[in-house]
């Protein structure tokens, strides 16, 4: 009974790969994908998975409710049923059922068995006369011997002709040769063909797929880095507390009138430099002093930092001499504009590109040195630069430390393999009784798809020449000992060559010779054309 496989929404064609050769046992498979799969809706994915089929010598059907997987499904050749239920009733779909496709699949590849050609009976050799065995003559006494010349003479003679007669015999059996050139035109034939790369290497049985290799280098490097970036702080006022003293007096209609100094009154030292109140000093009553009050420098610098009881003077008010201000303490916090060294975005940026470029220069020749003689695809490399820092952006400070990790990674595969590979699915589409003429194949490939962990899909194209194909042992042995019209309509009935050219030597034999190894037949191919 088919065994059932069930395929994740998310699974991809080198997963479904994957599960067909895993099964080791089961000859009759049957995908069932669920309806968001998509992986079947790839014409190159489809053809993919029916060759992996064909050439592990499985029956594959796929069971999906997916109108386009139908349809891709029915177009590569599989057997497709829209539901489980369809399957168990034995209903697959059919092309008008399942909707157009509007992918061109390829034709699986499947090895073609050459026809055998039964071998005409083959004729014995004509016997070879021998000689009869010469009678002993009766002893002569000397008289007689010496007194009867002819008779010694006539035995002579009957001796040398049967020699003779065994010595034509055995040259016309050894001496005779023949030449027979069979000429054949050659076709044009091509195919293009899908093959899987994975770094696992292919099954005994697979032959479309080759493996592949990842290779993979890192390179680091750890420097002190100048910063040369700069901020600009700019310049802050000095702080501080004043007191303001209510000392009492006559001003004005009033007697000892209350004193209350709002906020951003501005008071001021001997030497010109002004401070603004930041709070309102509340009702002071007559000969007493206000609670601490903060002041802000009205200019920035270090210049306003003034010392204890610098500040004695209010501006504006009636009768000065009624009150006084004074501060306590120092005031602090003025400072001068100032020019810090920072770490800009330049620096950061400088540090891929002057310790960086480097590494990947080696990162690329550690890669080049475990190739190995194999191919590197380029498509597949991938070079990532990482940096890390012991400061941040914008961090105050004269220098940092930084430290660059190149790492590289990419696929090589047997380019020779890939080759033999699509050599191997050109053979298949040969033709029984043709063969591929000693002509050099055009062989080319590209890669259509791959991951980050050497798997690859290539598209392969080859192309050649067939002619038919001639079995010569198989034919010196159906053509000995035959008279050359025999043979030559042999040759046209069994190959696909009209024509053939016959020579003997001797040319007057009216039979090729009986010993096959003595006939050399030359397989001629003409007509070469650009294919």
């Amino acid at each position: 009974m088919p065994k059932l496989i069930y395929a994740e929404p998310d699974d991809e064609i080198t997963n479904l790969v994957d599960r067909l050769r895993s099964e080791k046992e089961e000859q009759d498979l049957v995908f069932v994908l669920p309806a968001a799969s998509r992986v079947l809706q790839s014409g190159l994915n489809a053809r993919l998975l029916m060759q992996y089929s064909n050439s592990l010598g499985k029956t594959t059907a796929i069971v999906s409710p997916d109108q386009r997987t139908q349809a891709m499904g029915i177009e590569t050749g599989f057997r497709v049923f829209g539901s489980l239920a369809a399957y168990e009733t034995g209903a697959p779909l059919t092309a008008a059922a399942a909707g157009p496709a509007g992918v061109n699949g390829t034709p699986v590849l499947a090895p073609v068995t050459p026809r055998a050609t039964p071998a005409p009976p083959r004729r014995p050799p004509p016997a070879v006369p021998r000689p009869a065995p010469a009678r002993p003559a009766p002893r002569a006494t000397p008289a007689a011997a010496a007194g009867d010349p002819p008779d010694r003479i006539r035995i002579y003679v009957v001796g040398g002709l049967a020699a003779m007669l065994l010595l034509c015999v055995a040259a016309l059996a050894f001496l005779p040769t023949a030449t027979v050139e069979i000429i054949v035109d050659a076709r044009p034939v091509q195919t293009t063909a899908t093959v899987a790369g994975s770094t696992a290497g292919p099954g005994p049985s697979d032959q479309l797929a080759v493996q592949t290799t990842l290779v993979t280098a890192q390179e680091q490097n750890q420097q002190q880095v100048t910063s040369t970036g700069t901020k600009v702080i700019p310049a802050t006022p000095s702080t501080g507390t004043v007191i303001f003293t209510n000392n009492g007096g006559i001003c004005g209609p009033y007697v000892d009138p209350p004193v209350d100094f709002q906020k951003g009154i501005d008071v001021y030292t001997d030497s010109g430099i002004h401070f603004t109140t930041q709070a309102d000093s509340g009702v002071i009553p007559a000969g007493k002093p206000s609670g601490p009050i903060p002041v802000t420098a009205s200019s920035a610098g270090a210049s306003t930092n003034v010392a204890a009881g610098a500040i004695d003077h209010v501006s504006g008010g009636g009768c000065p001499s009624n009150y006084s201000v004074t501060n306590p303490q120092a005031t602090s916090g003025g400072a001068d504009q100032q020019q810090k060294t920072v770490i800009s975005q330049q620096d950061l940026d400088n540090v891929k590109s002057s310790l960086g470029n480097p590494l990947q220069d080696k990162v690329k020749q550690d890669l080049q040195q475990k190739f190995g003689g194999q191919k590197p695809l380029t498509e597949t490399q991938v070079i990532d630069v990482a940096a890390t820092y012991d400061h941040k952006l914008g961090d105050e400070t004269p220098n940092f430390n930084a430290t660059v990790v190149v790492k590289g990674r990419v696929t090589t595969v047997d380019d020779a393999k890939v080759k033999h590979v699509l050599r191997v699915a050109l053979e298949h589409t040969v033709p029984a009784g043709y063969a591929l003429t000693d002509n050099a194949l055009k062989l080319d490939y590209s890669v259509a798809s791959h991951d980050d962990n050497g798997g690859v899909i290539f598209d392969g194209n080859v192309s050649g020449y067939i002619a038919a194909s001639v079995d010569i042992p198989k034919l010196q042995q159906q053509v000995a000992g035959k008279s050359p019209a025999q043979a030559r309509s042999l040759i046209e009935t069994t190959v696909d060559a009209p024509n053939p050219v016959i020579r003997q030597n001797p040319p007057f034999l009216p039979w090729l010779p009986w010993i096959p190894s003595h006939i050399q037949i030359k397989r001629l191919v003409q007509n070469i054309q650009a294919g």
